[in-house]
Parts: C-alpha cells; structure tokens; sequence
C-alpha cells in the first residue's frame, strides 16, 4: 500500500483527485456503497464486509483499491481483487450526484493500467441485472458478456 497519487484532473471544471486508499477513507467509502446500493436495489446493503478490511481483502493478493476525491469528499471507488491468478473488478462505485462526469471512466482507466502494468491478459467483473447503467458502461469501455444468469459476468482482454 504505497498512497500512490495519480495526480489532480479536472472533471466538469472540478478538480478530481484518484489515489490509493487510506484507512481514514473507510467510513466515506462504506456510506458511499450502501448508498449507491440501496439506490439500485432499493433495500439495505448486505455483505459489504470486505470494506471494513480493504487492506487484507485487497492488497494481501496483489489487488488495490482506488478512490476517487473532490474537495475532500470520496466521491467515487473502485478495486481490483487477483482471485485465480486473474483480476476482478469489485465495489466500483460513482456518488450519484457526480456519475456523468467522467468519475468512473477515470476509475476503470486506473485499474485498466494498474493490470496491463502487471501483464494481466485480462479482468474480470460481477454485476447485476438491475444495474443496466453500470452494464452500457462496461461495454461502452470494452467490457463483454461471458455469462449471464441470477448474475452477469462480464470480461476485458487487455
């Protein structure tokens, strides 16, 4: 966990941070998932225990976690875990009141780089039916369906 900064850019004349988690970060990143969950499925957030231990859960296989930063307030996270020797995209999530404004974009583009620096082949992500937002995106950024059941299993080959 090295607090890497990828350093300031401007998003819709705002000035957006994305870096490596710092524990003080926690607390901002759990409301920020049960939020945008509860948004989506309308009831309250289960199994989000991986966020009270992002250091283990993440970083102990080779994985990070990134957010993202606006006038102090983590507006946006994603991580990637390494599960079988390959990365999964996981808990990425832009705060509603800033998602159009290249958040997200900016987020996927950091793990992207994080695993073509590692000479991954490719990554992977779990989503839902009810999250066709998040869907048209991943295939907006090269994301395709593999497998399509209760869940959707989507890959990138880098």
């Amino acid at each position: 966990m090295s607090g890497e900064d990828f350093g300031l850019q401007k998003v819709e004349g705002m000035t957006m941070d994305i870096r490596e988690y710092k524990e003080s970060d926690t607390e901002e990143i759990i409301g920020l998932v049960e939020k945008s969950l509860f948004e989506i499925f309308s009831a309250p957030a289960s199994n989000i225990d991986d966020l009270s231990n992002i250091p283990e859960v993440y970083f102990s296989n080779g994985g990070k976690f990134y957010v993202a930063v606006i006038d102090s307030k983590v507006v946006g996270c994603a991580g990637v875990k390494i599960e079988n020797g390959t990365p999964r995209l996981h808990r990425m999530f832009t705060d509603s009141a800033y998602r159009g404004r290249g958040i997200g974009t900016n987020l996927l583009n950091t793990i992207v780089k994080f695993c073509k620096d590692k000479e991954y082949e490719k990554i992977t992500l779990t989503t839902y039916p009810q999250m066709g937002q998040a869907q048209k995106f991943y295939k907006e950024n090269g994301f395709q369906v593999i497998n399509e059941t209760e869940t959707i299993l989507m890959e990138r080959i880098l």
